[in-house]
């Protein structure tokens, strides 16, 4: 479409407010009538448009928000949804790019509240002509725009942001174990979600409250880390220093009331199911190769892979505990020092070849008892296998010599199958 009036774009405007204002000035009343929805959508993400487009607007297409800060929320800093400065509007009338930050939730030039809905008709706004005139976009509405209601909101860091929104995301989703990690931050009510986090985030007892329903959700079988994972999850991707983050590192306080024994799936990341099984990405391997663990999805493992750990546990909570067993965290010593680690146990005990007992405590390891003489059995047999191994190994090598120069690849390939645990 050939367009009579072609303004020169500001250096901080953004993608999509010049698009609007190049509609505005050719006198058009909806921006749908100048480019597709489809086109609308990529010059709301900074896409590249093919389109013929004036040509001042091709170069801005390519611009992105920039920031340093990073979140599991979303991959990329460019918000879908609209907020805007009025007093920009009414004084410059245009919309900045800093709006389509998700980390910025204050005018930079007048330190206001940027506008993501309409106080009026209670609709989130979209990206269409109204914006620069301050109205409404909504065509049922279409009333002046008026500014967020006052809060006691201080001028927020992009760290802090992220923070308040992360915060909010966990208390509007109590059950999620997984942060689903989109391309693009789709953020509605996104005042409403920075004020929300925020007060969590300053207040010990909403999130002590937030912290026993959390652990209590999930059935009574589960090590205190195990039903704590949403926990974690929040204080290790939290950026700045808040008043409940000492609160949130006490979850092990927190008193267990849950009396359910239902053990339902537990679906967490393979970097959280590692450090929840004390096993190392090649352990998590061994365990799903013996079911002791569900992949979803493909069985090959990769960084995204999604982890039930729950048969962990529905193998071992039968097992009883008898008087002359000790926790597995007691006898830690003589597993390093022997080189055992958790799915060597695993593997032992469905050999029937170690005895178990099971009772929930703070991690797996403190939760899984067996007798001392059990383990040292258990060590002497391991030891023997290795002495075998390595006499094999070192004869086939010695024997790869004689007929071939593939000692070192026989070598390399032995080294690697030993870091593969063994069999009892």
């Amino acid at each position: 479409m050939q367009l009579s009036i072609t303004p020169i774009a500001f250096p901080d405007e953004s993608n999509i407010g010049f698009a609007l204002r190049v509609a505005l000035r050719n006198g058009f009343t909806y921006v749908d009538r100048v480019y597709p929805k489809s086109i609308i959508n990529k010059i709301i993400r900074g896409n590249p448009v093919t389109t013929p487009f004036p040509i001042d607007l091709k170069p801005r297409l390519y611009h992105s928000v920039q920031t340093y800060i990073t979140t599991p929320l979303f991959e990329c800093h460019i918000q879908i949804e609209p907020k805007v400065c009025l007093r920009c509007i009414r004084e410059k009338g245009y919309i900045k790019m800093e709006v389509q930050s998700p980390f910025i939730h204050l005018c930079s030039s007048h330190h206001e509240p940027l506008i993501d809905k309409c106080y009026t008709c209670n609709n989130q706004l979209t990206w269409d002509i109204a914006l620069l005139k301050g109205r409404c976009t909504s065509k049922q509405c279409g009333i002046k725009l008026i500014p967020v209601p006052p809060t006691q909101l201080p001028l927020l860091l992009e760290a802090q942001v992220a923070d308040c929104l992360l915060a909010s995301y966990f208390l509007n989703n109590q059950e999620e174990l997984l942060l689903k990690q989109p391309r693009y931050p789709s953020l509605p009510n996104y005042q409403e979600k920075i004020r929300e986090g925020f007060e969590f985030l300053n207040c010990h007892t909403d999130a002590r409250n937030w912290m026993h329903k959390c652990i209590n959700q999930h059935s009574s079988f589960f090590p205190t880390n195990f039903a704590a994972i949403n926990i974690t999850l929040l204080f290790n991707n939290l950026k700045a220093i808040w008043p409940i983050s000492c609160v949130l590192q006490q979850y092990e306080a927190i008193e267990r009331t849950s009396s359910s024994n239902e053990i339902k799936p537990l679906c967490i990341d393979i970097t959280t199911a590692s450090k929840l099984l004390g096993v190392s990405k090649v352990g998590i391997k061994i365990l799903l190769e013996n079911d002791f663990i569900k992949s979803k999805g493909t069985k090959t493992l990769h960084y995204k892979s999604i982890i039930d750990i729950s048969p962990v546990i529905e193998l071992f909570s039968p097992h009883f505990i008898s008087n002359i067993m000790k926790p597995l965290s007691e006898q830690k010593e003589s597993l390093i020092y022997n080189n055992i680690c958790l799915s060597n146990i695993f593997l032992a005990v469905k050999e029937d070849k170690l005895n178990i007992g099971f009772q929930p405590s703070s991690d797996l390891m403190s939760s899984l008892y067996c007798a001392p003489d059990d383990l040292k059995v258990l060590i002497k047999k391991k030891r023997h296998h290795n002495i075998q191994m390595t006499i094999s190994n070192l004869g086939e090598i010695e024997e790869s010599k004689l007929f071939s120069d593939s000692s070192r690849e026989r070598s390399l390939r032995y080294k690697k199958s030993n870091q593969l645990g063994f069999n009892f």
